[in-house]
């Protein structure tokens, strides 16, 4: 679903990396900011992601033909700017903002623990694409808005669970005894 008047988007739903929705992290240039790499098979529809940044380039530069001819473009290629199995068959692109998004599960109910939302899982954003042409520095923003978890995947950073880590040493309980040997 799309406002293509304003260049907002509900995301088809990608793979979550890099995921600072809960604190936000150090940019380059200093600011902080909340972000999330969004993954999307390379066959995924992006019909309405690339015409909200479409509507952004033309809002910001004019007609096609004005656009400049080298700018900074969103949409990035898996195969060739990450050495990663993650990123294999993707195109993926980072959405950040200076607020801290709202954060939501399948049933919109909110997510306030960083072990819920993470990079792996997946999910759906509500984006906003927008130009720029700041310091000689021309091309195409996402601002992140909201995210909203859809399903668990395999963590990205290989972190497991309490109950994944102790699994093993788990038994059943003796409630004559308080478990210490002693």
């Amino acid at each position: 679903m799309s406002d293509l008047k304003t260049s907002k988007v509900i995301t088809p739903v990608f793979r979550a990396s890099y995921v600072r929705v809960f604190e936000p992290a150090e940019q380059p240039n200093g600011d902080m900011a909340y972000s999330v790499q969004m993954l999307f098979p390379k066959d995924a529809d992006l019909t309405e992601l690339r015409a909200a940044a479409e509507l952004a380039m033309t809002k910001q530069f004019g007609e096609k033909a004005k656009w400049p001819k080298q700018y900074w473009n969103p949409f990035r290629d898996g195969d060739t700017e990450r050495d990663s199995a993650e990123y294999k068959n993707t195109i993926f692109i980072l959405a950040k903002t200076k607020n801290q998004p709202g954060i939501v599960d399948e049933n919109v109910q909110p997510i306030l623990s960083q072990d819920e939302f993470y990079s792996g899982c997946y999910a759906r954003a509500s984006v906003v694409f927008y130009g720029f042409d700041k310091g000689g520095n021309k091309g195409l923003g996402v601002g992140l808005n909201h995210v909203m978890k859809v399903k668990d995947g395999e963590r990205l950073d290989g972190r497991r669970t309490a109950n994944e880590d102790f699994a093993s040493f788990a038994k059943e309980v003796d409630d004559s005894k308080d478990g210490s040997g002693f």
